[in-house]
């Protein structure tokens, strides 16, 4: 009203007044969360089936030197890694996969030189209670004949002595 001093008050409800803005405030919420749940979806599909590709990777390397399959190149060569892989998985160099043949032949090399010397040991264990059964054998022979031989020197004894008696 112009021109006139008049001032004019109106009352709307708190409700009515703010509808749009909390409308708008569920939408950006809403938004904000599909946009992060999206975000979190891309960031799986992009780099954890990288990473879960090298980490399977390892894992069937590691199984095959588990079982000592030497004849199988790694399906990664670790070598020019900067991290623990780089350190202790095998690379494409040979190196490693001699190391662990020459261990393992070493090793089996090792069993079959003390398989044979505890056959050795056993077949002389073997010889000599051989031997200690005949000893035994003839102890026992010395010591039946001795006590058989006094018995019958005594007897011969008693004989003598009683004849000697009588005559």
């Amino acid at each position: 009203m112009e021109g006139r001093k008049y001032l004019a008050v109106v009352a709307i409800n708190e409700n009515e007044l703010y509808a749009n803005l909390n409308e708008l405030q569920r939408y950006l919420i809403l938004t904000t969360v599909l946009l992060i749940c999206f975000g979190v979806f891309i960031i799986y599909l992009v780099f954890a089936r990288r990473v879960a590709i090298n980490f399977n990777d390892i894992k069937t390397d590691l199984l095959h030197m588990a079982d000592y399959d030497m004849t199988r190149e790694p399906s990664t060569d670790y070598s020019q890694r900067a991290d623990e892989g780089g350190r202790y998985l095998p690379g494409d160099s040979d190196f490693e996969k001699n190391n662990i043949k020459d261990i393992i032949s070493k090793i089996s090399d090792h069993a079959q030189n003390t398989a044979a010397t505890a056959e050795e040991l056993s077949a002389t264990a073997r010889v000599r209670l051989r031997l200690l059964l005949k000893r035994c054998e003839c102890g026992r022979k010395i010591l039946q004949k001795g006590a058989a031989g006094q018995a019958a020197d005594t007897q011969d004894a008693t004989k003598n002595v009683e004849g000697s008696m009588n005559s």
